[in-house]
């Protein structure tokens, strides 16, 4: 099985993205193929944001488990049974 997690809510508007990187920490600590999707909103933030910010440096703690972000300009969907999506 491989984990997806999708970010797309804006960190201004929703803290959520705060438990799709938990989650994906969490099962990339538990040896479960991870990917973490940046897009929508999400992605506009990351974008325009200081290398200072929060939300840049918890996306940081991504790199611990050698997942990469990836960065896509619309919405992702999946329709592959073997991969569990979650959007945040």
């Amino acid at each position: 099985m491989k984990l997806r997690i999708v970010l797309s809510s804006s960190p201004l508007n929703s803290p959520f993205f705060e438990d799709g990187l938990e989650v994906a920490l969490t099962a990339a600590d538990l040896e479960v193929e991870t990917e973490v999707i940046l897009t929508g909103a999400f992605l506009d933030y990351v974008k325009s944001t200081s290398p200072d910010d929060i939300v840049l440096k918890k996306l940081k703690q991504l790199e611990l488990y050698e997942i990469e972000p990836l960065y896509e300009e619309n919405q992702v969907t999946c329709s592959d049974k073997r991969i569990k999506q979650i959007v945040y």
